[in-house]
């Protein structure tokens, strides 16, 4: 099972052992992503899976609280009124509780072996301004150093509403300009400048020069690190 849809556990085959299988299945896939140091967007979703959990537990809590139930007992010692719990006559409740100990438990170890691995990551990237800079902290230029390419980015910093919300959140956009060859005797900051002369946008004179040295996946973990990277700093 390589997905989890939202509201997954609540969805046929409505069978303890079968939803067991879809959350393994998960977290080995998710697993086989981060042993690789591929974390996004797989990390977020996994998070969004287990706060659904969360939410669950919460509402079906505050539910059952405030159902309809019979008068079991008067506690006169504690001025309590003691009601008879909802009857769970086929069993429903109490194997989606199951379901949900059992989704909460892997996807949380998941996620704590996950984070680990994501700080083992961060810890092998450098992220060094170049040169001078202006103060528009919205904009300017991204250079990723690997080997003896360099690829290179533009990038600006906007305010996007998500689907079916009315709250904004910060965001950022890059665009991709070139490739080229660099390496060791290369001068960043020299190369920044020719990049600006060159351009017939705007771009603004800050640059950030991203180097590791191992293998990192572009897409999977680097661009989207320093995207929060980016976010961070202009909070």
């Amino acid at each position: 099972m390589a997905v989890l849809n939202d509201n997954w556990f609540l969805e046929p085959v409505f069978d303890y052992e079968y939803k067991t299988y879809e959350v393994l299945g998960y977290t080995q896939y998710l697993n086989n992503h981060f042993s690789r140091w591929e974390f996004y967007p797989y990390i977020d979703k996994l998070m969004m899976r287990i706060a659904e959990l969360s939410s669950y537990s919460q509402a079906k809590l505050s539910l059952e609280e405030k159902l309809e139930r019979d008068i079991d007992a008067i506690d006169l010692k504690n001025k309590k009124i003691v009601k008879r719990p909802v009857e769970d006559k086929k069993g429903v409740i109490a194997e989606l509780q199951q379901i949900i100990q059992f989704a909460d438990i892997h996807l949380n170890n998941c996620f704590k072996e996950a984070h680990s691995e994501l700080e083992r990551a961060t810890r092998e990237i450098e992220i060094t301004r170049l040169g001078l800079s202006d103060s528009h902290e919205d904009h300017g230029l991204l250079l990723f150093k690997n080997l003896n390419q360099t690829r290179i980015y533009s990038y600006s910093l906007r305010m996007i509403l998500r689907p079916g919300n009315t709250d904004l959140y910060k965001d950022v956009k890059t665009v991709f300009l070139d490739e080229v060859t660099t390496g060791m005797l290369t001068n960043f900051n020299d190369l920044k400048w020719d990049i600006i002369r060159n351009s017939r946008r705007v771009l603004g004179t800050n640059a950030f020069l991203v180097e590791s040295n191992t293998h990192i996946p572009h897409f999977e973990m680097l661009l989207p690190m320093v995207k929060n990277y980016l976010i961070a700093r202009v909070r």
